[in-house]
């Protein structure tokens, strides 16, 4: 008997189609953008006038943060533009869930962890497929930080983007003038949170061009180490980078979210981009570390939004009249959205326990479940009404589901906003009170800026 262990049977290449548009993915579009434009509220977004035209060889990329909600947010912002992602190989096996993720121009990448014998070849095809469809004037996005990562900062880059651009210049010369890299910034207020801000910020074209060299046979290689550090440079400006020295990051981040960066366009953004920078090269770091500890054991974090009080008093959030003129009518218009929020945020902290998927799984089912709800109602209100006439209703089911529609997007703008006067009303309360919430918060703030003068 042989003691040879059988081998383990690869799991089977799939090669994805040539194309730079696809029918499935326009159709799926619309109803994309109404989840993510549903779920968050976009108070930043710059910059998009810097995407070049439709048709025009574009590799988009981006800081990652927040799981499958990045692209989505991309394909919902840029819906004249096609853009075709990379993602895990693990989830193309299964014939029907690939024939879709194809349909959204979705390709498998291949990890180390999925222990195949020519990983590096099927990445090779993957890319070989990336540049034949920007061949064809088609918008591939990458992350180059690899992979999600729940926390307001860059991480080191991988070689993927620098890949790419070489080996499109060199199957496709005439992609050396054509091929754009375009960067973007996301920033979240809260991952998580239903209408919590959005900050999108897009830049100009890199010059990937300066990086790029000949060799004696004609090939054109890159510098990756350079355009790795023109990239993570040109993703910093754009974005919220809190450094995790010379103090842990999470030691930081109530100072920052205190700066409002989602509320902030222009020179605002630059100068508390500029603030957060700072960080990296403060001095008292112990006491910063100490400070940070005491807050977070004071209760602070848990009773007010640090986006609400700010640094001072003076900095607070103030409150305004519209958004209680409104409550009457927003909380009728969204009859059919209040049933349906508590069970998908149950579902969510049930269910998902990485909250860089969170938002994910609330705006995907939420995009099932509310035309489904509203479904439900339009129909029962056209027989209700049908059956005082001729059994069904047909002005009747759209008027009601057309109020559905439009009355569940002007409620969840309204919670939003309301959720900025009662943080407003905390925060008032807050700085009013004292006390040693007050005094705790306030040691930390001043701790924190002694150190960054120091380290001027």
């Amino acid at each position: 008997m042989s003691n040879d262990k059988p081998k383990r049977r690869e799991k089977p290449f799939h090669e994805p189609p040539i194309h730079a548009r696809h029918w499935g993915y326009q159709l799926a579009l619309p109803w994309v953008w109404s989840g993510v434009t549903r779920f968050h509220r976009t108070s930043v977004r710059t910059g998009l006038e810097n995407m070049p035209a439709p048709k025009t060889p574009t590799i988009l990329v981006c800081n990652h943060q927040n799981g499958l909600m990045d692209p989505i947010i991309h394909c919902s912002f840029l819906p004249q533009h096609h853009i075709h992602w990379l993602t895990r190989s693990d989830i193309f096996y299964q014939k029907i869930v690939r024939a879709l993720l194809f349909a959204f121009n979705m390709l498998p990448v291949f990890r180390r962890r999925d222990r195949l014998s020519d990983t590096r070849e099927r990445n090779q095809r993957i890319f070989e497929v990336c540049v034949e469809r920007l061949k064809l004037g088609a918008v591939v996005g990458l992350f180059p930080e690899g992979n999600h990562h729940g926390e307001r900062g860059l991480r080191p880059l991988k070689r993927g983007v620098a890949d790419m651009v070489t080996l499109a210049v060199n199957m496709d010369p005439s992609l050396l003038e054509r091929l754009q890299v375009v960067p973007v910034g996301l920033d979240y207020e809260q991952y998580d949170g239903f209408q919590r801000r959005l900050g999108y910020r897009m830049g100009k074209p890199m010059d990937f061009r300066k990086h790029l060299s000949q060799d004696g046979d004609g090939k054109w290689t890159i510098d990756v180490a350079g355009f790795a550090r023109d990239l993570a440079a040109t993703l910093q400006s754009l974005m919220i980078d809190i450094p995790e020295q010379p103090v842990k990051g999470p030691d930081f981040v109530p100072y920052v979210g205190a700066l409002r960066t989602t509320e902030r366009e222009g020179d605002e953004f630059e100068a508390v981009r500029d603030d957060v920078k700072a960080l990296a090269k403060v001095g008292h770091a112990e006491e910063i570390a100490a400070a940070a500890a005491k807050l977070r054991s004071s209760g602070v974090l848990e009773a007010v939004r640090l986006e609400d009080i700010g640094r001072t008093a003076d900095e607070r959030r103030r409150g305004r009249v519209l958004p209680w003129l409104l409550a009457p009518l927003a909380v009728v218009a969204g009859l059919a959205l209040w049933p349906v929020l508590p069970v998908l945020k149950a579902q969510a902290d049930k269910r998902v326990k990485d909250i860089c998927f969170k938002s994910t799984f609330k705006t995907t089912v939420g995009m099932v479940v509310l035309p489904l709800f509203w479904l439900v109602l339009s129909v029962v209100a056209a027989l209700g009404v049908g059956a005082q006439t001729d059994g069904w209703s047909w002005t009747a089911f759209g008027a009601l589901y057309a109020f559905n529609v439009l009355g569940t997007r002007l409620a969840g703008s309204w919670y939003g906003l309301m959720r900025d006067e009662m943080g407003a009303l905390a925060a008032k309360r807050f700085w009013a009170e004292g006390g040693e919430k007050v005094r705790v918060w306030s040691e930390y703030v001043n701790t924190i800026e002694r150190g960054i003068k120091q380290g001027k």
